[in-house]
Order: structure tokens, then sequence, then C-alpha cells
């Protein structure tokens, strides 16, 4: 949810063995640098390796550029399951 979209998103390297899903909110600048907040309310996961994952994947990837600051809830899906 949010006005923000990832510009040529990159792939997310999950490393590990995990399943389930994060709803990240995310605080984008308006030179389009994420940061993670916190998972929302759904996420199958909360911390640990999921949302370090995440947090490389932000570092790794840009939103459009806007005029303000916005916050948004993006999906991560982890599908690799053990």
């Amino acid at each position: 949810s949010g006005n923000r979209v990832v510009i040529n998103p990159k792939s997310m390297n999950a490393g590990e063995n995990l399943k389930g899903k994060v709803l990240a909110e995310i605080k984008v600048s308006p030179d389009g640098v994420g940061s993670f907040i916190r998972a929302t309310r759904g996420s199958t996961y909360t911390s640990g390796p999921a949302i370090s994952i995440i947090q490389e994947w932000l570092r790794r990837n840009r939103f459009n550029k806007a005029e303000d600051e916005s916050v948004v809830v993006y999906e991560f899906n982890f599908l690799l399951g053990g």
C-alpha cells in the first residue's frame, strides 16, 4: 500500500530456509531510499533473519522519487521453506 513503487527491483537473496511473509512498514525518503520501520500485523516473521534480509534488500533497491517522505507497507513473501 502507499504511493511509492520500487524502480528496477533487484532480487532478494533469502539464503535461509524461510517460508512465510512480512508486511513491512517502510519509510521512503523523497529521493527513494527505503528504511525498515517494523513488521505489521499479518506478518509471520517480526524479527530475525527475515528482517535482516529485507533490510539488505532495501539497501540495494530504490523507490520512485517524490516531493515528500512516505510510509508504505510492502509485502515480502519467503517461499523457500525446508
